[in-house]
């Protein structure tokens, strides 16, 4: 007997990858203007990690107007911003606050998200074939009830993305991140993590 089978993909999740999106040149220069930032302790690093989330929630304002080869960064994230929100349907956007977080060997991330904007998103400056990967939780808390034979796009609890040199990934500030049960070996994991809102 022949079914007429319609298939649907209800509820997806968008996750933006942007390869390149800074040149190694470009990360370089934004790591040296950080070194002379003040860090402190973040809630959600565990283990040997400082974050200046807080201390400037600006960094991005102040990387644009300090760091010459990254003075449109500002204009190029909105730009991949206004991209990404069209695609998934949302107002426009704009930046709210940015800040660095700097990982050493043996750290990790706890899961967490980020309340009150719509859109969140990291750039990864210095990582390696070593370094943590950023996991996205699947929102549906009753996904691990069910009986699973195999790992499928509709049955996962977890993705994990390997985080690239000089690559953007922007996402849904509701979706919960972490490294999951990852730590990171390599010797230096920095990331520029950004928010924006309507």
């Amino acid at each position: 007997m022949n079914y007429n089978i319609k298939e649907y993909s209800i509820f997806p999740t968008c996750v933006y990858c942007i390869s390149n999106f800074l040149t190694n040149q470009q990360c370089l220069d934004i790591i040296q203007f950080a070194r002379f930032k003040t860090y402190t302790s973040h809630g959600a690093l565990i283990g040997e990690a400082v974050s200046n989330h807080g201390n400037n929630d600006i960094i991005l304002n102040e990387i644009s107007k300090a760091v010459s080869s990254c003075e449109n960064i500002i204009e190029k994230l909105n730009s991949v911003l206004s991209s990404y929100v069209s695609k998934i349907g949302y107002m426009p956007v704009k930046l709210t606050n940015s800040w660095i977080n700097i990982q050493k060997k043996g750290s990790s991330l706890l899961p967490h998200k980020h309340p009150g904007n719509s859109v969140s998103g990291v750039m990864y400056l210095a990582v390696d074939e070593a370094s943590s990967p950023l996991v996205f939780s699947n929102p549906n808390p009753f996904i691990s009830y069910s009986s699973r034979k195999g790992n499928t796009d509709f049955n996962a609890e977890f993705s994990a993305l390997s985080p690239l040199l000089g690559s953007c990934v922007l996402f849904p500030s509701w979706l919960s991140h972490s490294s999951g049960k990852f730590v990171n070996y390599s010797e230096e994991r920095i990331a520029l993590s950004f928010n924006a809102d309507i």
